[in-house]
């Protein structure tokens, strides 16, 4: 039978191809219905993956790939019969590829059981009728297995799709493929038995044909796809449902969130469910969402303001990389994100807003820096131990974001960042005894010209005797300097001051 089936597949083949015509009574186009059609790129890319996998199985998958689609063009006698038969059996060898079970057994198994259970109550009911209580306890049962066995269809495939990608997890779109293949499974099964539209089964043969393509087409092909997909001018309900499909492949999602920059899918791609919170997997969406943020700063707001509050590790580098981009206003949503009380990446998250910083400096638009700073520069201490303070970033990284701070605040809200900086440093003050080692290293700090990268307080001291510095150079009185330190009530007070006097006398001012 199987030589038969391959010698009948080289046939079909060919046909499909056009080489060598057989004679029917009616032939169908395959793009015959607007929005069902089946995609030859798609189709020869499932076909050659699923051969060059050389297994029985995979061949065989792609035997009645070929007689499916040969029944669509035939539209003979019994052609809905013919192609959900060849559909079902097409999709149902891809499990076995991976070295699954194959679920033909335990659904037998489960309806033997079914029927047995029907026979037993029919058995002990005088009249032949089973009791309806006991006859609905079987029912449910019935289909509670059903539903696992499909539950576990859902899982197989998935696990399939997470082998195929590499990735060794699972992501939304790999649920959205599983799920998708569930149900042409089942629609197969439909046609099989019931019939459909002829409307309905094109857009079948077209959903299964996708589905094959991605789970065995090869990578070359399906990065082809990726690219045709992201230059469609205006892309169709269809094109998102292809692209879902192919994203389900974790080096394809990668792939297509950090290389496409048109800005034409932002809007389907929400639609979609891309951008929606609670963020799952490896979001590489952030990198497009930066990318083409601009373009509509409206729905990038409202992204924001659904990830900002996310619990999910990436969610505040996303944040910080789209607002580097949209400016000020997005400032609100960086309060949601640099307020945590940590990171689980507190390296890329400076580094982030480093570049923020940055950007913002060089536009000229620093008057939300204090406000930044009060959320990210926050010294730490850990309980029982006076002389270890800490913050939400390592100490280089923390002392970096002083100097920035610093460094390119403009001058009009220079005043505003000094007093977040004495802020910081009295409630240090409070938490470390005035004649402990912490501050002895701080007063250190006061009177050389260089960063301590290693100290999280000789970075806020240093930045503290900076800042003192711009204010000057910014026009700023020496009452207005004196007023932003407050009372200079304690050793570290006067010595900050006394040197501060003492460079203001040497500048000749």
């Amino acid at each position: 039978m199987g030589d038969r089936l391959g010698i009948l597949s080289l046939v079909i083949a060919a046909n499909v191809a056009g080489n060598a015509p057989i004679a029917l009574a009616r032939r169908r186009s395959l793009t015959d219905y607007d929005g069902y059609h089946v995609n030859q790129t798609q189709l020869d890319s499932a076909i050659t993956g699923l051969r060059r996998l050389g297994l029985p199985g995979a061949i065989r998958a792609a035997e009645h790939l070929e007689l499916a689609v040969e029944a669509w063009r035939d539209d003979g006698k019994r052609w809905e019969e013919r192609m959900g038969y060849s559909l079902r059996v097409a999709l149902e060898e891809i499990p076995p590829l991976f070295r699954q079970e194959h679920p033909h057994g335990e659904v037998l198994t489960i309806a033997q059981r079914y029927l047995d259970d029907l026979d037993a109550l029919v058995d002990v009911s005088p009249d032949g009728t089973p009791d309806p209580t006991d006859l609905r306890v079987v029912l449910d049962r019935f289909r509670s297995e059903l539903d696992d066995r499909g539950n576990s269809r859902r899982v197989r495939v998935a696990s399939a799709m997470i082998v195929q990608a590499g990735t060794g997890r699972g992501s939304p779109q790999v649920d959205a493929f599983a799920n998708e293949w569930v149900g042409v499974v089942q629609a197969a099964n439909t046609l099989l038995h019931d019939g459909a539209l002829t409307e309905e089964a094109g857009s079948l043969l077209d959903r299964a044909v996708s589905l094959l393509a991605v789970i065995a087409g090869p990578t070359s092909d399906r990065l082809g796809e990726v690219d045709a997909l992201a230059a469609i001018p205006d892309p169709s309900q269809g094109d998102v449902q292809a692209l879902r499909r192919l994203l389900a492949d974790d080096r394809l999602n990668r792939y297509f969130f950090t290389s496409a920059a048109t800005p034409v899918w932002f809007v389907p791609l929400d639609n979609a469910g891309f951008f929606n919170s609670p963020m799952e997997g490896d979001w590489y969406q952030g990198s497009y969402l930066a990318r083409v943020s601009g373009t509509n700063q409206a729905l990038t707001r409202a992204i924001l303001g659904r990830i900002a509050r996310d619990e999910h590790p990436a969610a505040p580098f996303v944040v910080l990389e789209v607002a580097r981009q949209l400016g000020p206003d997005s400032v609100p949503y960086l309060e949601e994100a640099l307020g945590r009380e940590g990171f689980a990446d507190p390296w890329s998250i400076a580094h982030a807003l480093e570049g923020l910083l940055e950007d913002w400096s060089q536009r000229g638009t620093t008057s939300a820096f204090p406000r930044i700073a009060d959320l990210a520069l926050n010294p730490r201490t850990t309980p029982g131990q006076l002389h270890t303070v800490g913050s939400k970033f390592g100490e280089f990284d923390f002392h970096r974001l002083v100097q920035l701070f610093v460094a390119e605040c403009e001058c009009e809200y220079l005043t505003d960042l000094t007093r977040v900086l004495v802020y910081k440093i009295r409630w240090l003050e409070g938490q470390v005894p005035l004649g402990g080692q912490r501050l002895s290293i701080m007063r250190e700090r006061i009177d050389q010209d260089d960063y301590d990268d290693r100290d999280v307080g000789s970075a806020l001291t240093s930045g503290l005797r900076d800042a003192l510095r711009r204010m000057r150079d910014c026009g700023e009185s020496l009452e207005a300097r004196k007023a932003v330190l407050g009372d200079i009530n304690n050793e570290f007070m006067v010595r900050l001051w006394a040197n501060h006097l003492a460079e203001e006398e040497a500048s000749g001012q």
